[in-house]
């Protein structure tokens, strides 16, 4: 169950947000250097902040976050595990929970029978030789594959040090409905959450026993269809283009006000420009306020 547990958890969709190949429509067009826009929305009747995330040009839903080792922004992020090298996420906490119990108890159960082994091998030899219990389980150390069985019981009471006080965080915040992230950040959510806010063991029942929605991890993913006879008609010609390219006349590109701002790009493909990044401003919308605002330390 701790083997399968940790395949499932670390090939599992942590549940990736697709990105968009543009940004939005509703994103300003330019965002001083050191701020992050942030749109407010309603989401069962509460007034969320949403932030932009430049990598993924997508607006991040409450309770996701971007994980910098992955790249990728992931839908009700807890954290990123090094031991399994994946991000553990809305789609793989259960089993992320279920790796950690598993392999507490695994490491609880050898522990015990590696104990009672030792115990039981050196009784019997004592008597059996009539010496010491002390000489008894010096004599199976040397003569017998006892070792093997101390050995075990040290590595299973360090790892039973790791894992316990780590099985205990998790247990709290699953009984809790937080995340990780949440917990060290000290999350809290003014307005009131937008979220089903179960507790207890509802919550409990619906991570590890509900069927896992979709991945949405292919979704922005959509190759371009081309026509078979047009395909062979290239091939013919002796190119590998698989779709015809754009007339140049459908592109148009327009500049307004250079002189009022002046844009750079990083080695990071992150705009930045000239305007003073000490006061935060607003682009406004009929249906939405888009504000930009200093990005935290």
């Amino acid at each position: 169950m701790a083997i399968s547990a940790w395949i499932l958890s670390a090939l599992t969709d942590p549940g990736i947000i697709p990105r968009n190949e543009a940004p939005p429509e509703d994103l300003p067009e330019v965002i001083p250097s050191g701020h992050v826009a942030v749109k407010d929305v309603v989401i069962n009747d509460v007034d969320v902040q949403l932030s932009y995330c430049r990598t993924c040009k997508i607006w991040r839903p409450p309770r996701s976050s971007h994980c910098r080792v992955c790249d990728n922004c992931v839908e009700i992020f807890d954290h990123h595990c090094q031991w399994l090298g994946n991000c553990v996420g809305s789609r793989n906490y259960g089993a992320f929970f279920l790796f950690v119990l598993h392999t507490q108890l695994l490491s609880l159960f050898t522990l015990a029978g590696s104990i009672a082994y030792l115990v039981l091998f050196t009784n019997q030899t004592a008597e059996e030789r009539d010496v010491s219990g002390s000489q008894a389980f010096s004599i199976i150390l040397s003569e017998s594959p006892a070792a093997v069985g101390l050995v075990s019981a040290i590595i299973c009471f360090l790892v039973i040090l790791m894992f316990g006080p780590l099985l205990a965080v998790h247990t709290r915040l699953l009984l809790t409905n937080k995340t990780t992230k949440e917990h060290l950040t000290k999350k809290i959510w003014a307005d009131g959450k937008p979220y089903d806010d179960e507790q207890g063991w509802k919550h409990c029942k619906t991570v590890l026993c509900s069927e896992r929605r979709e991945s949405t991890m292919w979704k922005s993913y959509q190759p371009t269809e081309v026509d078979p006879e047009a395909e062979d008609t290239l091939l013919e010609l002796g190119t590998d283009e698989k779709a015809p390219a754009k007339d140049e006349e459908d592109v148009e590109i327009t500049v307004e006000d250079e002189k009022d701002v002046e844009i750079t790009v990083d080695d990071e493909n992150n705009v930045e420009d000239a305007v003073d990044s000490t006061e935060p401003f607003e682009h406004h919308s009929a249906d939405l306020s888009t504000t930009l605002q200093p990005t935290p330390p």
